[in-house]
């Protein structure tokens, strides 16, 4: 994900991400979540976050800069704290 990130950084105002194991979903969930400026947002159902993921630019060098584990760095003081994060509630089909 950092070598990702790292390469992206600078070249795109967001970033859609998404894991190899799940990279299927709506169309109107992507539509939902990039209709807000948040720097963080992530989609839920039934109180479970999911993907994609939209990051603004802005919180990509705090991510860089983290050093715990990557499946942590959402719900980490270093990003969140100083990051505006929206969850979308979606509807399960």
């Amino acid at each position: 994900m950092k070598l990702g990130l790292s390469y992206l950084q600078g070249k795109c105002d967001r970033v859609v991400f998404t894991p190899v194991n799940a990279p299927m979903f709506f169309a109107q969930t992507l539509h939902t979540q990039l209709a807000s400026t948040a720097d963080i947002v992530t989609p839920t159902c039934n109180g479970r976050g999911g993907h994609p993921i939209i990051l603004q630019s802005g919180v990509i060098p705090q991510i860089l800069a983290y050093e715990g584990r990557m499946d942590c760095v959402a719900r980490s003081g270093n990003v969140t704290a100083t990051s505006n994060v929206l969850r979308c509630r979606m509807r399960a089909f």
